[in-house]
């Protein structure tokens, strides 16, 4: 299935409110290895982490070459320590779409993911085996 909004051409150079707020509750240690799903095309949060000894896999299929993507892909599939999922699910209009990349970050041992809600932004931490909630619009 083809996405119908991408970030092919609005991709931004900025470091993630998510992965700063995650910094800052040092949820992080070194050895970890966090699953960036829809990270983008610029490697600010891949630096960053990898000063405080964490590996960061980037999976964006629009901002990433296929060799990349099937690379990380092959990682992540192994497990990982985090997956973050930062402001991505908003601007996927297609529901499976969604699903696959919720499901994608369920793999890890804890997932975190940024959104909007109602205009209000909300961090989501789901810990695998918990069930975690989804919200409607998921």
């Amino acid at each position: 299935m083809r996405q119908r909004y991408t970030s092919e051409r609005t991709c931004r150079n900025q470091f993630p409110a998510l992965h700063r707020a995650l910094i800052d509750l040092n949820a992080w240690r070194p050895g970890d290895t966090n699953a960036d799903i829809g990270g983008g095309k610029f490697d600010l949060v891949t630096d960053r982490l990898a000063e405080l000894g964490v590996t960061n896999l980037v999976w964006d299929p629009h901002n990433r070459s296929d060799e990349h993507n099937a690379d990380t892909l092959r990682l992540i599939k192994q497990g990982t320590t985090t997956a973050t999922v930062a402001k991505v699910l908003n601007v996927i209009a297609e529901p499976e779409i969604r699903a696959e990349v919720i499901q994608l970050a369920a793999r890890a041992r804890v997932a975190f993911f940024h959104f909007y809600e109602g205009g209000t932004a909300r961090v989501l931490a789901r810990r695998r085996g918990t069930g975690g909630r989804r919200t409607a619009s998921c």
